[in-house]
């Protein structure tokens, strides 16, 4: 991630990545903005967390062009429909000058609303070609509650997929 300006957590839930990247700052790392369509997850954050919340669309961002040195988005983008996904993937573009960061589970898995939230079920699922033809390099976590996964070198798992989980997508600019 950047090292100055101001980082969009996309779809940032209750907070969890900001409370991994607040950890951080001690390192003095960027502002961090987090965004999600769920306003009681919001609500929940505590203070400090972010720099700022903001409730909207990952879909139809309300930023100006380039306002944010990185954008992330931890398992959000199976949240959306094909269509709606691809869409916060263009804002994602329209709003970053340096890289996208996400991660999302490998092929669609079902899930439902949880927490009263219905934005939690899965629409939609990811395969490493996809995002590879959206121009994002892609490695890859294993599944940790298969036990084979200690028997495959993590460094396989993360360069070819094998016995993979999660994907692990980026896109640099600039």
């Amino acid at each position: 991630m950047p090292k100055e300006g101001r980082i969009l957590d996309a779809g940032c839930g209750t907070g969890l990545f900001g409370v991994v990247f607040k950890a951080m700052r001690r390192l003095n790392v960027p502002t961090l903005i987090g965004c999600d369509i769920f306003a009681p997850y919001l609500k929940a954050i505590p203070n400090g967390i972010y720099d700022d919340l903001v409730c909207c669309d990952i879909a139809h961002l309300p930023f100006r062009n380039k306002a944010f040195s990185g954008v992330v988005a931890v398992e959000v983008i199976e949240h959306l429909s094909k269509v709606n996904a691809l869409q916060a993937l263009k804002e994602f573009e329209r709003v970053t000058r340096e890289v996208i960061f996400l991660t999302t589970p490998v092929g669609y898995h079902k899930k439902t609303p949880a927490d009263g939230n219905p934005y939690q079920t899965h629409l939609s699922g990811w395969s490493a070609g996809e995002f590879k033809k959206l121009g994002f390099k892609v490695r890859f976590l294993p599944d940790m509650s298969n036990k084979l996964w200690l028997f495959i070198p993590f460094a396989l798992t993360y360069l070819t997929g094998i016995m993979a989980k999660t994907l692990v997508c980026f896109k640099k600019f600039a």
